[in-house]
């Protein structure tokens, strides 16, 4: 048995977003084409992100990005474009089970850690994934699915993306998205 999937008063069956950590997100993937406005309509998530891009010139290879773009299919007429914000410096998995043992104790660490390696997470990043649904009429390539984007918010003196009152972390997302929907 998995303790951590099995203590849900202590882990919250991993945070509420399952086993995996990823379930949920990827059951709200899989959902939103056939529930939400294909006409323009925004979706917004904030979750942690199990394994996002770690730099910029590797986003080609980052097992998040395909995930989310195979969760939301082809099988549908919805064509959508998103954003996925995550830090700079993600947490490796060695911190990232210490701070969610709530404890020192070597063995809860221990347990998370097996957790993670189980499900393949190496690193662990607070994050806001943004798409926006396309009318048929914008789609010029007759394609449907989702294209994401993944975009590294730098960590400044004010801290990281979720450093309450971080100014630039706030402009730094205001910008993508500016350019990325108002254009």
């Amino acid at each position: 048995t998995n303790p951590i999937a099995n203590n849900s008063q202590s882990y919250g069956l991993f945070s509420s977003g399952g086993v995996s950590g990823e379930d949920c997100l990827c059951a709200i993937i899989k959902m939103a084409p056939r529930v939400l406005r294909s006409d323009g309509g925004l979706m917004g998530i904030v979750s942690e992100f199990m394994n996002p891009l770690l730099s910029d010139s590797d986003e080609q290879n980052c097992v998040l990005i395909t995930k989310l773009e195979q969760w939301w299919g082809a099988d549908h007429d919805v064509v959508a474009s998103g954003v996925l914000f995550t830090n700079e410096h993600p947490l490796n998995s060695q911190v990232y089970a210490q701070r969610r043992a709530l404890t020192d104790d070597n063995h809860v660490v221990s347990l998370w850690l097996n957790h993670l390696e189980r499900n393949e997470i190496y690193h662990v990043s607070p994050g806001l994934l943004f798409v926006k649904f396309h009318s048929e009429a914008g789609n010029s390539n007759n394609t449907t699915g989702c294209k994401i984007d993944s975009r590294l918010v730098p960590k400044t003196s004010n801290g990281s993306i979720w450093t309450p009152h971080n100014y630039n972390a706030v402009e730094y997302t205001m910008k993508i998205l500016s350019d990325l929907y108002h254009s």
